[in-house]
C-alpha cells in the first residue's frame, strides 16, 4: 500500500468510488477501498469531491464493532475537509477510521452530528448547517414514505411554532420540503426534564420556579391560540444558562442552572383552526392528559388541558412520580376519568401545603375549577416563592362532600337516613310543643291568672315532654346510630377510601349539633343528667377533632366528677369504655395545649385501658385485629408526643411496640394490604428515631424488615400500590443515608 500523499496504480477510479457512495459495492471490495483511502490522500480528496457532486450525500460513521441502529445516538462524522475547525471536537470520536452507513436520513446542505431522540413517526437530529456553519436541530419524518397524518402532524408543529416567539419555547428557524418535510429549530444543548429527574423528587422552591417558567411560556402560546396538549417532562428541554459546558459538567448541575424550554408541538391544536384535529381523535400521553382530553372531542380542548398537564408535571417534580401510576394505558385513562389523585403530602409529607393546594387546583377534574389561565398559575407560584398567601385553597367541605356522595352512594344514603330520622324527631318535638302550648292557653283561660297559668303550663309542658317515653326512646336510638357512625369514621385513616376527611369532619360538626340538641332536651333544671355523661364526653371528643384545644374545661371537670361518683362500678366494661374515651379526650386536649409529656402519659394510660377492655370482651379474631390497629395508632401518638418532649428513647420504644402490635394481625385479614402500608409508614419515624439516637444498626434492621414486608405483599388496589411504592422509595433513600451510601436528609 503506498504511503500517505503518494499516487499508485492501486488508486481507485471514479466509477468504483461512485458505487461505494451509492451502496452498490460488495462488502469485500468496500473493505479494500476503506483500507486504501486511509493512506491515500488522492483517493480521499477524490471522495470528498464526489460527496459535493453526488445526488445523495455521503453518511459515514467511525469504524467500531457495533453497527448503526435506529436507537443509536452515537456521533456520525463526515470527511474532515467539509467541517470547520470549530466543530471538530464535536464530531470526532476515538477512532479515526471511517466506514459508510447507507440507512441514515438525507437532508441536502446539512451534516449530521447525533440523533437527539425519536418518536412514533419522527426523529430529531443535531446537524451542522454547512452554509451558515452552525449547529441546529432538525425534526424529520423517520419513514421514507410517510402517511398523510404524519406529514400533517409535522406541518402542524411548524405552523404552531411559527406563531411563537418566547425564550421558553424552542424557536423554529426554517421549514424544509426539498427531499422530505423537516423543521429546522434552535439546538438545545441540555437534557430533557425527564432525563434530569430520572424518577426523583426535587425541592419545593426549585419545582415551583421551574413550573412557573414553563407556565409563562405556555401562556404565550395560549395568547397566540396554540394549545400544546402533550406537556410532560420529556417535552421540556433544559437549556444551560451558562454556555460552553461539556456533557459531564452539565450532568452535575442543579435544575436552577437550566432554562426550561417547551418542545414537540406535534399534537398542538390551533384554537382558531378547525382542521387540525378530527372529531374523536385522542392525542396526548395518558398520565399527563386532562379528563376532558380523553373523550377525543375537539370542542372540549381548551387551554385548561395544558394547565392540567402543568399540574401533573408539578406533582411529579414534588413526589418523583405522576399522580396515576399503573401498568397499562387503559388503567391510567380510567383513573384519570374516575379517581381523585393522592395528595402530594401523602407521598412526601414535607411538601408545602400551599404548593400542594396549587398542584391540586391544577389537577381539578372539572376544567372550570382549575386556574383560568397559565398566567394565573404562574402568579400563584410566584406568590408562593415570595412567601405571600396563595389564591389556591383546599376544596371546601361542601364540594368534597358532593364528590364523596357521588363515589359512595350507599354510605351517603345511610347518612341521609340518619339525618332524616333526626329531622323527624325534631318535627315531632315541635308538634308536641304546639300541642302543649294549646294546653297552656286553655289553662290560662281557665284559671283567670295569665302570668301564673303561663308559668305552670311551661313547667307542665316540659315535664310532660320529658316523661314521653316513646320520644325519648327514639332520641336514644338516633344517638346510638350516631355513635356507631362516629366510631366507624373516626377509625379510618388516609388509606381507607370509605369517606374523605373533609366529609368526615363535616359529619362530626353535624353530630355535635345533634348531641347538644339532645342534651338541651334532657337537662333537668338546667343541669346535665349524669346518665348522659357518655354524650358529654362524645361532644368534647368531637370538638377536639374539629378544633384542637376547644373542648369545654367545665364539661371535662363535670365528667371527672361523675366518674368519681361512679367509682363503685370501676372495672366493669361500661366504666372502662367511658374511662378510655375520657382519657383520650384529655390526651388530645393536652396535645393541643403543648403539654407533650402529659399527653404521652395519657396516651399510655389509654393503651392500658383498652387492653383491659379486650381481656373483658374476649372479641373474635376480626374485632381483635381492629383492637390491634387502634392500639398501634395510639402508640404512634404516644411516640410523637415523647419525641416532641425530647425523649428519643421512649419515642423509639413506643414506635417499635406499635409495629410489633400490627405484626400480630394475620395475613388472612381482609385489610392485610392496608395494614402493611401502615407498618411501612410506622417504620420511617422508627428508623429516624433510632438513627437520631445513634443506633445505626437497629435503624437499618427496622428499614430492612419493612422493605422485606413490602416485597412479600401484593397490592390489588392501584392507589394502595402507589402509596406503598412511594413509602418503599423513601425507606430505600433513608437506608442509603443511614448506611452512608448517600448524603442528605430523608427525602
Amino acid at each position: 500500500m503506498p504511503s500517505s500523499g503518494t499516487t499508485s496504480d492501486k488508486c481507485i477510479n471514479d466509477a468504483i468510488l461512485r458505487q461505494y457512495l451509492d451502496g452498490t459495492l460488495d462488502d469485500t471490495s468496500a473493505g479494500v477501498l476503506e483500507e486504501h483511502i486511509q493512506d491515500c490522500d488522492r483517493c480521499r480528496g477524490l471522495m470528498v469531491g464526489l460527496m459535493d457532486s453526488c445526488a445523495q450525500p455521503l453518511w459515514l460513521s467511525m469504524v467500531g464493532q457495533s453497527t448503526y441502529s435506529a436507537g443509536d445516538s452515537s456521533l456520525v462524522a463526515v470527511g474532515t475537509a467539509q467541517i470547520s475547525a470549530a466543530h471538530q471536537g464535536t464530531l470526532r470520536s476515538s477512532d479515526d477510521q471511517l466506514h459508510r452507513i447507507g440507512n441514515l436520513p438525507i437532508l441536502q446542505g446539512f451534516t449530521p452530528i447525533r440523533r437527539l431522540g425519536s418518536g412514533s413517526s419522527g426523529e430529531v437530529w443535531e446537524v451542522l448547517d454547512v452554509l451558515l456553519d452552525r449547529a441546529v436541530a432538525v425534526k424529520m419524518l423517520r419513514h421514507a414514505s410517510p402517511t398523510a397524518a404524519d406529514v400533517q402532524r409535522l406541518m402542524n408543529e411548524a405552523q404552531a411554532l411559527g406563531r411563537l416567539r418566547h425564550p421558553g419555547i424552542v424557536r423554529i428557524l426554517e421549514v424544509l420540503s426539498r427531499d422530505q418535510p423537516a423543521i429546522v429549530m434552535d439546538l438545545v444543548r441540555g437534557p430533557s426534564l425527564a432525563e434530569q429527574l430520572s424518577g426523583r423528587a426535587i425541592g419545593d422552591r426549585e419545582a415551583a420556579q421551574l413550573v412557573a417558567d414553563v407556565a409563562n411560556a405556555i401562556h404565550h402560546a395560549h395568547q397566540h391560540n396554540v394549545i400544546h396538549r402533550d406537556l410532560k417532562p420529556s417535552n421540556i428541554l433544559l437549556q444551560p444558562r451558562v454556555e460552553g459546558l461539556s456533557t459531564e459538567e452539565m450532568s452535575g448541575q442543579p435544575l436552577s442552572s437550566y432554562r426550561p424550554m417547551i418542545s414537540d408541538f406535534g399534537t398542538a391544536r390551533l384554537a382558531d383552526s378547525s382542521g387540525i384535529t378530527f372529531q374523536g381523535q385522542m392525542l396526548g400521553t395518558p398520565a399527563y392528559m386532562a379528563p376532558e382530553q380523553i373523550a377525543g372531542d375537539a370542542s372540549l380542548i381548551t387551554p385548561a388541558v395544558d394547565i392540567y398537564s402543568l399540574g401533573v408535571v408539578l406533582y411529579e417534580l414534588l413526589t418523583g412520580r405522576p399522580p396515576y401510576v399503573t401498568t397499562s394505558a387503559e388503567a391510567t385513562l380510567q383513573l384519570v376519568r374516575q379517581a381523585e389523585p393522592l395528595a402530594p403530602r401523602e407521598l412526601q409529607p414535607l411538601i408545602s401545603r400551599d404548593l400542594e393546594n396549587i398542584c391540586l387546583k391544577c389537577l381539578s377534574r372539572e376544567a372550570r375549577d382549575r386556574y383560568a389561565t397559565a398566567e394565573a398559575l404562574r402568579e400563584d407560584l410566584q406568590r408562593f416563592l415570595d412567601g405571600r398567601p396563595v389564591t389556591a385553597r383546599p376544596l371546601g367541605a361542601t364540594g368534597r362532600l358532593f364528590r364523596w356522595v357521588r363515589r359512595n352512594r350507599l354510605l351517603a344514603l345511610s347518612l341521609v337516613l340518619v339525618l332524616v330520622l333526626l329531622l323527624g324527631i325534631s318535627l315531632q318535638s315541635v308538634l308536641f310543643g304546639y300541642r302543649q302550648r294549646g294546653l297552656v292557653y286553655e289553662a290560662r283561660e281557665a284559671k283567670k291568672t295569665a302570668e301564673a297559668a303561663e308559668q305552670v303550663a311551661k313547667v307542665s309542658a316540659m315535664q310532660a315532654l320529658r316523661s314521653s317515653g316513646q320520644l325519648r326512646q327514639q332520641l336514644l336510638k338516633a344517638i346510638s346510630a350516631m355513635d356507631d357512625l362516629i366510631d366507624a369514621f373516626s377509625g379510618l385513616d388516609a388509606h381507607d377510601q370509605t369517606i374523605s376527611d373533609p366529609a368526615r369532619l363535616h359529619f362530626f360538626s353535624v353530630a355535635i349539633q345533634a348531641y347538644e340538641d339532645y342534651l338541651a332536651f334532657d337537662r333537668t333544671n338546667g343541669q346535665a343528667d349524669p346518665a348522659d355523661v357518655k354524650v358529654v364526653v362524645r361532644v368534647c371528643w368531637l370538638r377536639e377533632r374539629l378544633q384542637p384545644g376547644s373542648a369545654n374545661e367545665q364539661d371535662l371537670a363535670w365528667v371527672a366528677g361523675v366518674m368519681q361518683q361512679g367509682s363503685a362500678s370501676a372495672g366493669s366494661e361500661e366504666s372502662l369504655d367511658l374511662e378510655a374515651r375520657y382519657t383520650e379526650v384529655q390526651a388530645m386536649h393536652a396535645v393541643a395545649l403543648g403539654r407533650h409529656t402529659e399527653a404521652a402519659e395519657l396516651w399510655q394510660r389509654v393503651v392500658g385501658i383498652i387492653d383491659r377492655l379486650a381481656e373483658l370482651k374476649n372479641p373474635p379474631q376480626l374485632q381483635l385485629h381492629r383492637h390491634y390497629r387502634l392500639k398501634a395508632g395510639i402508640l404512634m401518638n404516644c411516640a410523637a408526643q415523647q419525641l416532641a418532649a425530647g425523649d428519643f428513647t421512649k419515642a423509639a420504644e413506643a414506635a417499635e411496640q406499635a409495629i410489633r402490635v400490627m405484626g400480630r394481625i394475620e395475613r388472612s385479614d381482609p385489610e392485610w394490604a392496608v395494614d402493611v402500608v401502615r407498618r411501612l409508614e410506622y417504620s420511617i419515624p422508627l428508623a429516624q428515631l433510632l438513627y437520631g439516637a445513634g443506633q445505626r444498626s437497629r435503624a437499618v434492621a427496622a428499614i430492612d424488615r419493612a422493605l422485606s414486608l413490602y416485597a412479600d405483599t401484593q397490592f390489588v388496589d392501584p392507589r394502595l400500590q402507589a402509596t406503598a411504592d412511594g413509602l418503599q422509595q423513601r425507606l430505600q433513600s433513608y437506608r442509603a443515608v443511614v448506611t452512608g451510601e448517600a448524603g442528605g436528609l430523608l427525602p
